[in-house]
């Protein structure tokens, strides 16, 4: 008989053996995910909801009560997680998972609840959720040899880019060491400003590495001229895909290309260690300029599917549209990089 339960993944092995054989698992349904929001975001707290079948875990939907002073108390499916499908299969599995996260909704009385899919939202007929398919997800197959890749799928002009970039000798390493991950923090904290967006704490990207590196889920590229960083990328790997996290570059170094050149040492790598997908995260289309680097780069279009519950009707405005957030993002490119940094702390305490 198929039963609801509460489990804590970090002490049933249970769960990390489920996610890994769920067509849906991702590295952020895992135990480790929610070691790392446990010690680097304590305002995240996580309630692991599953249906056992006897002994056995056959679906799972974990869901975190983040509470902020200053934003409320919400209800997130895996927060700062991009892929965190719920794990199910049937639309019942789903209903029956709902029915609990619900029952929780009521109890901790939250401003939201947010659960965020990709390929589960066609089993969410029927359910008292306000859809947004705002975002697109972009993906490139890695089931043909390179050199087809780059001749059918590479546009053009990003080859043309690649090849000029590689004339001005740029090299591409991966980080090793703990030492050097400032390096690549530093790249990512100028592109944020240079954004206008809240960087993730050093912190947290330091603990990420020591938790996934040893396990082969994680890699640190950067690209060099001669000994200077110019570019750098965070991947997660998991099963078949690796997932581009974080790319960031020096404003100052761009007319080398060094964007274009990482990504495709970062393609390449993915190929060459036999991994079928790379996938190149979440993306505002809002942002036409990377919705269009993204496609050039053999990106193939999807959109997520965010679902949502208030309590109070309001309307569902992304960030992106927001009057607040383009005032911080103007806020933030006018700031020297150690408040940038400052800020990002200070911000991912009280976001999800």
């Amino acid at each position: 008989m198929v039963s609801i339960d509460y489990i804590d993944p970090a002490k049933d092995p249970k769960w990390d053996d489920f996610v890994l054989n769920h067509r849906l698992g991702k590295l952020c349904h895992l135990s480790v995910w929610q070691k790392l929001l446990l010690t680097q975001f304590r305002h995240c707290e996580g309630r692991y909801i599953v249906l056992r079948d006897g002994e056995s875990i056959v679906a799972g939907l974990p869901v975190y009560i983040v509470r902020s002073p200053l934003l409320g108390t919400r209800l997130v499916h895996v927060p700062f997680s991009t892929l965190c499908d719920p794990l199910v299969s049937s639309e019942e599995q789903l209903h029956r998972l709902l029915e609990e996260v619900l029952r929780l909704f009521k109890r901790i009385k939250p401003k939201s609840l947010e659960i965020r899919t990709l390929d589960s939202y066609v089993f969410f007929k029927n359910q008292p959720f306000t859809e947004n398919d705002f975002y697109y997800f972009h993906y490139l197959p890695l089931d043909r040899p390179v050199d087809e890749i780059w001749k059918d799928d590479i546009h053009y002009n990003m080859r043309r880019y690649i090849n000029k970039a590689k004339t001005y000798g740029l090299r591409f390493g991966v980080i090793g060491e703990e030492k050097d991950i400032g390096k690549f923090y530093r790249l990512y904290l100028k592109t944020k400003k240079k954004l206008g967006l809240p960087p993730l704490p050093l912190e947290f990207i330091k603990a990420l590495w020591k938790k996934l590196y040893g396990k082969n889920m994680i890699d640190i590229y950067l690209a060099y001229d001669q000994k200077k960083p110019v570019a750098g990328m965070l991947v997660f790997k998991y099963k078949e895909s690796v997932s581009m996290e974080i790319a960031c570059s020096d404003p100052e170094s761009l007319g080398m290309y060094p964007n274009y050149f990482i990504y495709w040492e970062a393609i390449m790598k993915a190929h060459g260690e036999g991994y079928s997908v790379f996938d190149f995260g979440r993306t505002s289309p809002l942002n036409k300029g990377l919705v269009t680097f993204k496609k050039r780069f053999g990106g193939k279009e999807r959109n997520f599917h965010y679902f949502y519950i208030f309590p109070n009707a309001i309307e569902i405005k992304e960030k992106d549209e927001t009057k607040s957030y383009r005032l911080i993002s103007s806020m933030l490119k006018l700031l020297p990089l150690p408040m940038v940094k400052y800020f990002g702390r200070f911000y991912y305490g009280h976001s999800s």
